[in-house]
């Protein structure tokens, strides 16, 4: 009875059962924790085994537009996403995100993304082991190991290293000097020691005010790593544009500034009736939406002369006029769709014009100036003749007197013209 006491005593202190308890106890605690951590984000606390698979390593994936990324997730409830990036000289570099991102995990298959940037904010988990991890997110889905990507080396990060410095050295000799605008109302300044000043006079329209307000900006400068960049102070970011040129986009207004004032074209003077007249008499009858209607560039096919939808309709004249288009056989309408049909593919005035091909309505002719003195470039009033195509004779009956507007505007040395065509 000694004897069998004793092994007893000896199993009850085993240490091979010593792992089930403490991973009991853990198991409790984890519980304990989880039940007090309600509100906070304890990623573990959702599912243990996804957590524990997850989080700790590198995964490199590559998605379904055989796009290259690295993602780590920590334990304390973010994660980092770089890209496998390649450098002008064609050597791969990882490029890396801003910021930690949030995340939480919400089941075994679905992680929440705590950023506004992710559209769905969630990445939908297909298998997850220590080995593998398959993801998707939105559209794109990722196959992921921890075994880096070709390139992903020391030797290549050194050489890319030193690529990086020669080009951001090469931009900073670029960049540095005083750059104004054509008007000399804004300019920017970037110094050697690193720091930038961006002035704007402008007042009024937002779009073309180089610092987005009236004011200035003084910070310090960042170049790109090929150099062919710069921003001031995080406020704009700065393009190469030339020799001797940079440029920037406010909206969808492109803004130039010249190496010093020596460099920048002078400023135009007025807008005189006789450039206004030899303009609209040079480009009165281009194609435009209202004298030709056009299909989407990605559906033409030149030996495309057959009754198809390949030549979808994209822009449009009016609907009468493309009812009565409709009515004599020029297009035909599937599934809503309108496009146009063999018929007008084969007639002379279908053809390539100003990069989309389409079906000329009309020809625009003897445009005439309907003012004695132009005080305003944007809006200056305008008369033509429409001369309807044979195609479009009986819609139009005659020649019709039309009133509009043309727009000017002087762009890199020389006017251009815009013509609202509206009858």
């Amino acid at each position: 009875m000694k004897s069998m006491k004793r092994r007893n005593e000896q199993s009850d202190h085993n240490p091979l059962q010593q792992p089930r308890a403490i991973f009991r106890s853990f198991t409790q605690l984890l519980v304990l924790v989880c039940a007090l951590g309600i509100g906070t984000n304890f990623a573990f606390c959702a599912n243990s085994e996804t957590s524990r698979n997850l989080i700790g390593q590198n995964w490199y994936c590559t998605d379904n537009y055989q796009g290259i990324h690295r993602y780590s997730f920590s334990t304390n409830g973010t994660f980092t996403e770089a890209f496998f990036t390649s450098t002008p000289k064609n050597l791969k570099y990882w490029n890396p995100g801003a910021t930690a991102i949030g995340y939480t995990i919400i089941s075994p298959s679905q992680i929440r993304i705590l950023d506004s940037s992710f559209n769905p904010p969630f990445f939908t988990v297909h298998t997850l082991t220590p080995q593998q991890f398959t993801f998707a997110q939105g559209n794109t889905s990722y196959i992921c190991n921890h075994i880096p990507p070709p390139g992903d080396t020391r030797a290549n990060a050194s050489a890319v290293a030193s690529e990086t410095a020669q080009g951001i050295e090469t931009g900073r000799r670029f960049f540095t000097g005083k750059w104004v605008t054509r008007d000399r109302l804004q300019s920017a300044e970037f110094f050697p020691d690193g720091s930038c000043v961006i002035t704007s006079h402008v007042t009024g329209s937002m779009a073309i005010d180089i610092t987005m307000y009236k004011g200035t900006v003084r910070g310090k400068s960042s170049i790109s790593s090929g150099g062919d960049g710069i921003d001031c102070a995080g406020e704009v970011s700065f393009g190469r544009a030339g020799p001797n040129k940079i440029e920037f986009a406010v909206q969808s207004e492109t803004i130039d500034l010249y190496r010093g004032s020596a460099n920048a074209p002078k400023p135009v003077g007025a807008l005189t009736l006789e450039v206004a007249q030899r303009m609209l008499n040079q480009q009165i009858n281009q194609t435009t939406v209202n004298n030709t209607l056009l299909t989407c560039r990605g559906c033409y096919d030149s030996d495309d002369k057959e009754d198809n939808d390949r030549a979808g309709v994209a822009s449009t004249y009016s609907e009468p006029m493309n009812q009565f288009l409709i009515e004599h056989g020029y297009i035909h309408v599937d599934a809503g769709q309108e496009a146009f049909t063999a018929k007008a593919k084969r007639s002379r005035y279908y053809d390539f014009n100003d990069g989309a091909p389409g079906l000329r309505l009309a020809n625009f002719k003897n445009p005439r100036l309907l003012t004695s003195r132009i005080t305003d470039p944007k809006h200056v009033p305008i008369e033509y003749d429409l001369v309807p195509t044979e195609i479009t004779e009986s819609f139009f009956g005659k020649i019709q007197e039309v009133k509009s507007f043309a727009s000017f505007s002087y762009e890199d040395g020389a006017w251009s013209m815009c013509i609202a065509c509206r009858q």
